[in-house]
């Protein structure tokens, strides 16, 4: 199957520590600086209606607004 490749954001625009909410390619996704390395989830929390990119990043943990 192949790979394909979508431009989500400039990595200037993640703090390292913060997250991003991006849309693209039909999907809500949440982008993460964590200590230079950038890292792709879907932006819901899989709990339920919370949003990781809204949530806390602590290291490498990441904690829904919704859920803690």
């Amino acid at each position: 199957m192949p790979t394909t490749l979508l431009e989500l954001c400039e990595t200037a625009a993640i703090s390292p520590g913060c997250a991003l909410k991006v849309e693209a390619g039909g999907r809500v996704l949440a982008v993460f600086n964590i200590n230079g390395e950038f890292f792709v989830t879907d932006d819901a929390c899989t709990h339920g209606p919370g949003s990781l990119s809204e949530g806390c990043v602590d290291g490498d943990v990441i904690e829904c607004i919704f859920h803690n």
